[in-house]
């Protein structure tokens, strides 16, 4: 895997955080301080969150699937006695959505 696609990797996984809400405030006001670099290397307007959902050609609802499905997991992990972490779950959920895509 070449750097380009870890970085893009990284991207992905904040978008999914920031989607469920747990993205960290540092990060995210990094992610903030960095739209302007990403819209000038993907040629698309937006905050930095609609403009990787715009690389990925992902609907706008995207984000709210992606907080239902968290909270769904989340709680039936629990049910089970086991604490589902937003890391754990994002990770997941990247190498499942977007397998050969990041």
């Amino acid at each position: 895997m070449n750097a380009g696609r870890n970085e893009f990797r990284k991207l992905v996984d904040y978008f999914v955080l920031n989607a469920i809400g747990e993205i960290e405030p540092s990060l995210l006001k990094q992610m903030d301080e960095l739209t302007p670099r990403l819209r000038e290397i993907y040629h698309h307007d937006g905050s930095w969150s609609e403009i990787i959902r715009h690389v990925l050609d992902l609907p706008a609802d995207f984000e709210a699937r992606i907080r239902a499905l968290w909270l769904q997991n989340k709680e039936g992990a629990a049910r089970t006695g086991y604490t589902l972490s937003p890391v754990e779950f994002t990770a997941a959920f990247v190498d499942k959505h977007f397998a050969g895509r990041t």
